[in-house]
Formats: structure tokens, C-alpha cells, sequence
């Protein structure tokens, strides 16, 4: 056939995107809804000659892309068809079948169709002229600035610069869009494209972004989500390289290990399993299940360690905590709180050993107040409002602090101790001026329901003490008549001394021997005489009280001897012999009341006189 024969085509050009499992099945398959949908399109025609009569004949066509209508800028390589029937000028056929114009032939952008053919009887193929640009019916799977690429499990949506790139082989990619032809590279003069290169993956828009395998990047520039479920939501140069690792934004964060997260910042990094860095600057979380929620400078190393912010603090123990400025809680399971003091500077403050509650607060703790005038204030409501409580050892004792304002102090423990100044010092009780010779000084009045044990009395002289049965208190003795009722004369004399049994005894438990009354013995002459204990029981005898009886017995004994006086006086006048009259008897007396009265201080024990 000449050249000359050819007068005209009639071209009928439609993207016929067949689905199926393979580009070979689909041409000979047709479209099905089991295949996935080609680039390849149909192609229709009506062949006349020069004279405009329709031909009938056998042709082979070769179909290229250019991206002009004129020049050298060929997109893929040459598609054939052969051995085409055109009967009356019409003919219909696939081009593109195998894919010959690349992946990337129909990306949105302009594009021209050159067409040669070669019937029966022509020596060459010949190229006919004009190229032919392609409408917009191939572009029906496609918006402007969006094209896909069809694959046999998902296509590929791409959008934005027409240097955005999903790369071969990956399924079901997405760009939505952004990209630029320039502004990255030295100079800025290399283009910025988005891409993707794992299947799946789904950039949003920005530029110079990567997604890999079921990754995700929202927007932003130079953002990579590098591994599989990994998602970096915008922001500048952020890397998401964990599995399922996040950056939410920011600046030059990095979540690098499994599940961590970033939330924004600047230069943050979370690297260990579940490790969180809420935001700010330059903070680490490197431990597993560690967590900084912002601030600066700030490391939370441990195993599900926490910093809440702050600026230098380090969380390094397992299960710690460390917040404020330069807290360290490098033990585990500790918490520090640290300020900035009076000087306005990072003081490291640091835990010593595992499982404390350190707090450095130059300002003073409160506790139910706000206002704290002391290193630590607590102030209660209606609730016991402290208690300091220890279970060291089998039993537990504790400080406690009632809702009357009273103070509890508890040894739990039979044997247990409250012990004060065991090195040394003075306790005042009352008084914030103790005196400085006594370890105890106690202003007021002292209960001691108890016995007192004093094991050495200071010699002195001075007056005797007494024990009020009714007040319960020692004091001076006293024996004015404003005290008494009922005062009457004392009937108790020498009978009542005849009927008193002295003996001497030795003390139990310490053996030593001493003299006395026998209390019940004495109960038996005159309960006068004798004490009780709280139980009733009989407990001692009133030593200083036979006194009292002594007088009673001089005093009949002087009555006795002025009788024998005046018998003797009257003999002597009787007989007329002349004698001295009888010596007093004061002297001889007195030192009876001496003996048997006890003003000698006699040595008891305990309570068992």
C-alpha cells in the first residue's frame, strides 16, 4: 500500500483500565471484576486513501508517547499491534498492552500519541502526522494533578508534583498531594518529592517525605516514617523508625523503637519499647515504658520511669520519678522533687538508695496548707491529722497526731522504748528554756500513775515530802489547820505502842536486811497506822504517824511519873528522911520518841512497807 493511499483516520482513543491477574490475561480476558485495571486503552479508526475510499486490508500499527507535540522527548518505548483486519477503514485495538509507556506514562500531564502503520504490500512502516494528543477520556481514573497506577492487588493514587514517586513494586500506595520540582539538594535546585516505598504506605502532602511499608506521613517536609505501621504527622524532619513508632510533629524528634511515641518538640527521642516523649526540647525517654511528658534536658532512662518536665531531670531507677529542676531519681522505685533553691541554678539533688520519697523545697512542704512556715507544715482538717507509723520488727509502733491537738507516741511491742536524747542533750517539757544541768526539765505539773525508780539521791538537806492520797501528788508535808476537819484529841497512847511488834527482816529480791513493822500486824492494832494499794490491799505503815502516838504515850508516862513524884514526896515527909528529889525525866523521853517514833530516816523499798 503507498504512502499516498492513506488519506485520513478517523481515531476513536478511550482508557479501557481492564482488570486481572496479569496484563496478558487482560487482553485476551477481557475486563473482569476478579483483575485489576491496565493502562493499556482501545484504540479505534477508520483507515481511508487519498482518493477518501475506505480500505480493507491486513496492517500492523506501532504506537509511541511523546510528551510534545513535537520533538524527541519519548515517553517508554514502542507498542505493537500486528496483523490488524481493517474492513471499509474501521479497525479496533489494544494499545499499550504490555505496559510499553512505563508505569508513569499517564501521571496527569499532557501527552501525544505518534502512530505508524504497515499494510499489505507496503515495504516500511509510515508515520503519520500530526501526533495525536490524547484527550481526556484516558484520564477518567484520574483528577487534575492525580493519576494511578494500576496494580494487580491495589493501585497506586499518586498526586501533587509529577515528581512525587511511588516506586516499583509497591501496591495500594497513596500520595495525596505536595511535592516540588526544586528547593532541596545543594543550591535548592533538586526537586523535593514525596515518596513512598512500601506497600500501603500513605503520604498526605508536604515535601521530601518517605513512607514505608503501611507508614504513614501527614504533611510537613523531610519526614520519614520508615517502618511498618509507623506514622509521623507533620512537622520538619522527624523519623518514626520503630515499629508502630509516632511523631506527632515538631522538629528533629525520633521514635526509633517499638511503640514509642513523640508528640512534638524539638529534638526529641523516645528509643525503647513503649518509651513516650510528650514534647518540649532535647528530652529522652530511653528506658521501657518510660515517659517524659516536656520541659528540657530531660531523661527518663528507667523501666516505666517518669519525668512530668522541668528542666535537667533524670528518672533512671526503675519506677521513678523525678521532677523540678536537676532531680535525680537514680535509685528504683524512688521519687525526688528538687527546686532551684535561693540561687536561681541547677543543684543536683539525688536519691541514695531504692525506695525513697526525697523532696528539696526551700520554700517548706505544705500539707493541707499552702502557706508553710516551716521546712515541713501540716495542717489537719477533722482526721487524724499525723501518723508516722513503722512496721520494722514483729510489731508496729507509730507518732500520731489527734483531731484534739494530742500527740500519741506508741511502741507496739511489750518491751518496746520511746527513747529521747539517748545521746546526749536536755528535754524541756513546758518551758523552751531548759534548764542546762538537768537532762529533763518540766514546767507545770508531772502524773506518774506508775512507780518511780530513782537509783541515786543527791545529799542535801531540807524538808520532808508527803503524797497526797486524794490529789496524787508529792508536796511538801504540810499540817496546817486549813487543810483539816473534824480535829479532835488522839486517844491512841502507850497501849497502842505496847501492842507494836518491831522486827527485822530481810527485803526480797535484793536480800538486804532492814527493821520495822509488819503492816498487817500493825492493820490489827489501828488501820490509823497502815496504807492500801489501788486494789485494797494492805500496803504499808505510817511511820511518821506513830510519832503522833508516841507523844500521847511520853505524855500519860509524865502523868504516871508526876504521880509517883507526889507518893515518893509524900513518903519521904512521912518518914523524915531527906532525899534529892527525882531527875526529869524529859531526856530519857525523848530519846524513847527518837527510837520507837522513827525520826531516824529508815531505808525502804519499793512499795512493800
Amino acid at each position: 500500500m503507498k504512502k499516498s493511499q492513506i488519506l485520513v483516520i478517523v481515531l476513536v482513543i478511550s482508557f479501557t483500565f481492564l482488570l486481572g491477574v496479569g496484563q496478558s490475561t487482560a487482553q485476551e480476558a477481557g475486563p473482569n471484576a476478579a483483575q485489576a485495571l491496565g493502562t493499556l486503552f482501545t484504540y479505534q479508526g477508520q483507515l481511508k486513501n487519498s482518493s477518501g475510499n475506505p480500505i480493507t486490508s491486513t496492517c500492523d500499527f506501532q504506537f509511541t508517547l511523546w510528551d510534545a507535540l513535537s520533538g524527541v522527548s519519548q515517553v517508554g518505548s514502542v507498542s505493537t499491534v500486528t496483523g490488524i483486519s481493517v474492513v471499509n477503514g474501521y479497525f479496533s485495538l489494544r494499545v499499550n498492552t504490555g505496559g510499553e509507556f512505563g508505569a508513569n506514562a499517564f501521571n496527569g500531564e499532557a501527552r501525544w500519541l505518534q502512530i505508524a502503520l504497515k499494510c499489505s504490500g507496503d515495504a516500511a512502516y509510515t508515520t503519520l502526522t500530526p501526533r495525536q494528543a490524547l484527550t481526556p477520556t484516558p484520564y477518567a481514573l484520574a483528577l487534575p494533578g492525580f493519576y494511578t497506577q494500576p496494580k494487580a492487588i491495589s493501585p497506586n493514587i499518586i498526586g501533587g508534583d509529577w515528581n512525587n514517586t511511588v516506586i516499583d513494586g509497591v501496591v495500594g500506595g497513596t500520595i495525596g498531594g505536595g511535592g516540588q520540582s526544586e528547593g532541596c539538594g545543594t543550591g535548592g535546585t533538586d526537586p523535593c518529592p514525596n515518596l513512598i516505598t512500601g506497600n500501603h504506605g500513605t503520604i498526605s502532602g508536604g515535601t521530601n517525605n518517605l513512607a514505608a511499608t503501611d507508614a504513614s506521613v501527614g504533611g510537613g517536609s523531610t519526614n520519614t516514617a520508615s517502618y511498618q505501621y509507623t506514622t509521623v504527622g507533620g512537622g520538619l524532619s522527624n523519623n518514626a523508625s520503630g515499629w508502630s513508632a509516632i511523631v506527632g510533629g515538631g522538629f528533629d524528634n525520633n521514635a526509633s523503637s517499638y511503640a514509642s511515641t513523640v508528640g512534638g518538640g524539638d529534638t526529641n527521642t523516645a528509643s525503647d519499647y513503649f518509651a513516650t516523649v510528650g514534647g518540649g526540647d532535647t528530652n529522652t525517654a530511653t528506658g521501657e515504658n518510660a515517659t517524659v511528658s516536656g520541659g528540657f534536658y530531660n531523661d527518663a532512662g528507667g523501666l516505666s520511669a517518669t519525668v512530668p518536665g522541668g528542666w535537667d531531670n533524670t528518672a533512671d531507677g526503675e519506677y521513678s520519678f523525678a521532677a523540678g529542676i536537676c532531680a535525680q531519681a537514680m535509685n528504683d522505685s524512688t521519687f525526688v522533687w528538687a527546686d532551684q533553691g535561693l540561687t536561681d541554678e541547677c543543684k543536683p539533688f539525688s536519691s541514695t538508695g531504692n525506695n525513697q520519697f526525697l523532696i528539696r523545697a526551700a520554700g517548706g512542704v505544705g500539707i493541707g496548707t499552702n502557706y508553710p512556715f516551716a521546712q515541713l507544715h501540716i495542717k489537719g482538717t477533722d482526721m487524724d491529722t499525723v501518723v508516722f507509723e513503722s512496721n520494722r520488727g514483729p510489731n508496729a509502733s507509730n507518732i500520731q497526731y489527734g483531731t484534739n491537738g494530742d500527740w500519741y507516741i506508741r511502741s507496739a511491742a511489750s518491751a518496746g522504748k520511746v527513747i529521747l536524747q539517748d545521746t546526749g542533750g536536755i528535754v524541756g517539757i513546758g518551758t523552751n528554756t531548759p534548764d542546762p544541768t538537768r537532762i529533763l526539765h518540766v514546767a507545770g505539773g508531772l502524773r506518774v500513775d506508775g512507780a518511780i525508780r530513782v537509783d541515786t539521791l543527791a545529799g542535801a538537806s531540807g524538808q520532808a515530802l508527803c503524797y497526797n492520797i486524794i490529789t496524787r501528788e508529792i508536796a511538801t508535808c504540810s499540817s496546817s489547820l486549813r487543810y483539816k476537819n473534824n480535829v479532835e484529841a488522839l486517844s491512841l497512847g502507850l497501849e497502842t505502842i505496847a501492842q507494836l511488834h518491831p522486827v527485822t527482816f530481810v527485803w526480797k529480791g535484793t536480800s538486804e536486811p532492814d527493821l520495822g513493822f509488819v503492816a498487817e500486824e500493825v492493820e490489827h492494832v489501828t488501820p490509823l497506822l497502815t496504807t492500801r494499794n489501788a486494789a485494797g490491799e494492805i500496803e504499808g505503815v505510817k511511820y511518821d504517824r506513830i510519832s503522833a502516838v508516841l507523844v500521847n504515850a511520853v505524855q500519860e508516862q509524865q502523868t504516871q511519873i508526876a504521880a509517883l513524884e507526889a507518893q515518893l514526896a509524900a513518903l519521904r515527909s512521912g518518914t523524915g528522911h531527906a532525899s534529892s528529889p527525882l531527875s526529869t525525866p524529859w531526856p530519857w523521853m525523848a530519846l524513847t520518841v527518837v527510837i520507837l517514833g522513827g525520826m531516824v530516816i529508815t531505808r525502804r523499798q519499793g512499795a512493800r512497807q
